[in-house]
């Protein structure tokens, strides 16, 4: 049977903390990505193509670009990239739309691993790609030294302190959280209620507005707050600090897992691609791979969220 590869992160999503898939693991998997979607002879229909799911942000994109130069380069093997958001990445999968995906995030995906990985075993993990990351509340480190208060939570319960983030999309009397691609999986809006913090969550639309209102902020020495990750090129470059969120319970965890499972079950994804993203070439950020399986006609596969997958 045709194998597909899937390799996972770990990681809490209340915590933010995640597993990051290394880009060298990357490249050295590339080999067994090949052979998964190929013929178990190696034959001509190794040879014949693969599709790679890109997601927008800038290390996915990193991750299937250095893949598509080590598959046609150096095994002979023509690499086409799909632009999709990380939920309708597992239909495509699933589907036999596309026959990988390089960086998966699991902690927002618990429905499709039951579903696609342990249920209808159309998709494949293969583990742990390596380095850890995390995701996180982020300002400039200017905004701390100045109000010490702001490095944790508990500094945003201060009506005047929070209005220092106030927007004109957040109003006067709220701050704003700036959230990026309206398609990740996240939990920052139901952390912001669950805390009673007086702030207003704002969807930007991409990581790349993350990083110009960064960089602006930055220039302008005026605060922001972000959702963010590390490591990422652009903490090189600018002075950001973590504020500290409250640790997770289990009944915290627990509680978020059904929020996501019921809110996937009213909201089903849909496999429309997107546009590319700007600044693919220096994000570094990635999640875990899998694959799709084809024990099943593609007629009778079910949808899938997107993740960094390869068909089994």
């Amino acid at each position: 049977m045709i194998q597909r590869i899937m390799n996972t992160q770990q990681g809490e999503q209340m915590t933010h903390t995640r597993r990051r898939a290394s880009l060298l693991a990357g490249v050295l998997v590339t080999a067994g990505l090949l052979a998964a979607c190929g013929s178990d002879d190696g034959g001509d229909e190794a040879r014949a193509g693969i599709t790679l799911a890109v997601n927008p942000w800038t290390g996915s994109a990193v991750n299937a670009n250095v893949a598509k130069v080590v598959l046609e380069a150096d095994l002979g093997t023509e690499v086409t990239f799909t632009e999709i958001d990380e939920f309708a990445t597992w239909p495509g999968m699933d589907a036999g739309d596309i026959d990988a995906v390089l960086e998966v995030w699991p902690s927002g995906h618990a429905a499709d691993y039951e579903q696609y990985i342990d249920g209808k075993k159309s998709v494949v993990d293969l583990g742990l790609l390596g380095p850890e990351a995390k995701i996180g509340w982020y300002v400039p480190t200017f905004v701390v030294e100045q109000h010490p208060e702001l490095a944790t939570w508990e500094g945003f319960q201060d009506p005047e302190l929070a209005k220092l983030f106030s927007t004109a999309e957040s109003g006067a009397d709220l701050g704003q959280f700036l959230m990026g691609d309206p398609t990740y999986v996240t939990y920052d809006e139901q952390i912001i209620a669950n805390l009673g913090l007086p702030l207003k969550y704002v969807v930007g639309g991409s990581e790349a507005t993350l990083i110009e209102t960064l960089k602006t902020a930055v220039a302008d020495q005026t605060p922001v707050l972000v959702q963010f990750w590390k490591p990422h090129w652009l903490q090189l470059e600018l002075p950001l600090t973590e504020v500290k969120l409250p640790d997770v319970t289990d009944a915290c965890a627990a509680s978020a897992a059904a929020v996501m499972v019921a809110t996937r079950a009213t909201t089903r994804p849909t496999r429309s691609t997107r546009p590319p993203r700007p600044s693919w070439r220096r994000r570094t950020r990635q999640r875990s791979t899998s694959s799709r399986s084809s024990s099943s006609p593609p007629s009778s596969r079910a949808r899938s969220p997107a993740t960094s997958t390869v068909m089994a």
